[in-house]
């Protein structure tokens, strides 16, 4: 029983870190993509501006959140 135990924590633990992971994946693709259109968009609206975002910790961009 408590081998059974066992295995469902660590099952969890790694179920957990998967749904992190994924979590953090998608986020950095969609700031990439926000932050690529930001420069762009800042540049028409400015004549040749720069804007840029920026996260505070790219490890855990939720942490700390962005910069613009």
């Amino acid at each position: 029983m408590l081998r059974d135990c066992e295995a469902f924590i660590q099952a969890s633990k790694e179920e957990l870190n998967a749904f992190k992971k994924k979590r953090h994946d998608e986020f950095m693709n969609g700031f990439k993509y926000i932050s690529h259109h930001v420069r762009e968009m800042y540049r028409l609206i400015t004549n040749g501006g720069d804007a840029e975002l920026e996260v505070k910790d790219t490890l855990d961009p939720f942490s700390e959140g962005v910069l613009f």
